[in-house]
């Protein structure tokens, strides 16, 4: 169901049946909100999947409000919205469980779609997020601030490029163009 500030999931309570998977792609400081109103509807055996790029504070939500009877994990994707396919795409199971038949079926339906699976602990996908994806963005936009401090045109640069400027450049403005939203949850 789609949510909004003025929708509540109450709302929509009818629609939730057992066996549920939730897929919960939100923005992180909408999570603990969303989860208490979802803790009230989520039917027997349902999987909530925590899908963001940083997973302690969402997993530990997901612990505090899933229900008992419900499990969780968390999924991150490691690409944007503008691959033409998931197929080859990397995406990351977190605290994934194989006696779980919910975790399982899950894993095999995104194998299945042609996604690369890995399986981390969530201090091993803090900590690679950290370089991976973190420490990349900052090391780019400085870079690109570099350019806008020095007052010097990207026109007349790139009349100058160098194979490596040229991608750090393209890196860079690809970067730029992701949602301040998204930005800001990796840095």
């Amino acid at each position: 169901c789609p949510l909004t500030d003025s929708v509540t999931i109450g709302k929509y309570s009818s629609y939730f049946t057992q066996n549920d998977w939730i897929l919960l792609a939100i923005p992180p400081n909408k999570l603990e909100e969303t989860l208490q109103q979802l803790a009230c509807v989520i039917k027997e055996d349902s999987l909530l999947v925590c899908m963001t790029s940083v997973q302690k504070q969402s997993l530990e939500l997901l612990k505090q409000y899933a229900p008992k009877t419900s499990v969780y994990l968390g999924c991150h994707a490691l690409f944007g919205n503008t691959v033409p396919s998931p197929a080859g795409q990397i995406v990351a199971l977190i605290n994934y469980n194989e006696r779980i038949g919910a975790h399982r079926q899950l894993s095999k339906n995104l194998s299945e779609s042609g996604l690369n699976i890995n399986y981390l602990g969530l201090e091993e996908h803090e900590r690679g997020m950290a370089i991976t994806q973190a420490l990349t963005h900052y090391c780019l936009l400085a870079f690109a601030r570099t350019i806008i401090e020095n007052k010097i045109l990207p026109s007349d640069l790139l009349k100058l490029k160098t194979p490596n400027f040229h991608f750090l450049y393209a890196f860079a403005c690809r970067v730029l163009k992701i949602s301040p939203t998204t930005t800001g949850s990796i840095q």
